[in-house]
């Protein structure tokens, strides 16, 4: 790959600081917790994809880092929230269509 190959430009060529990151990490573990939910692990990417920050709760198994990074990275390509990613299939079905 060359030099400048995959390098993201515009807006996204900014990077999410650390803090940043590891606020909303913390507002999601606070967030599961309040709401009573199993040990997650959470990813944070940056608008070009890079892992910005994660961590993995005691307890969450060991495959949840590739799943929270493959739905972090779904919703990014996407342009939306994991949970319209969700919720998407489910609101987009017409009468005319399967």
């Amino acid at each position: 790959m060359s030099a400048g190959a995959g390098r993201v430009r515009g807006p996204a060529q900014r990077r999410m600081k650390l803090e940043l990151a590891r606020r909303l990490i913390a507002e999601a573990r606070a967030s599961a917790a309040r709401r009573g939910l199993k040990p997650l692990s959470i990813v944070v990417l940056d608008a070009g994809g890079q892992v910005r920050a994660f961590e993995r709760e005691d307890g969450a198994s060991n495959a949840r880092f590739e799943i929270a990074f493959g739905k972090a990275n779904g919703a990014l390509a996407l342009g939306m929230g994991s949970r319209a990613l969700w919720r998407e299939p489910n609101s987009s079905r017409t009468s005319s269509g399967p």
